[in-house]
């Protein structure tokens, strides 16, 4: 069932047009993900709730994904990489 998932991912990741904004976008959400799910200890002075839904690293890198999406300027998307 995992890779099903992953290679679901990797054929929607192929249809994506690469410019520097999506590189972005891309970048900081999976490693704000995977650096939250690898070092836990950096959510040690949370309150227990947010622990539990911030070091699974799919909610936090979801929420950077859709925030950066909205406040980064689409002049970036013209350039090509």
């Amino acid at each position: 069932m995992f890779g099903m998932v992953v290679s679901a991912g990797a054929s929607m990741l192929s249809d994506v047009e690469w410019n520097k904004r999506n590189m972005m976008i891309f970048a900081l959400s999976v490693s704000l993900g995977f650096g939250l799910q690898l070092e836990p200890g950096a959510l040690q002075h949370l309150p227990e709730t947010a622990k539990i839904l911030l070091s699974s690293g799919l909610l936090p890198a979801a929420f950077i994904a859709i925030v950066l999406n909205l406040i980064l300027p689409e002049e970036a998307a013209d350039e090509a990489v």
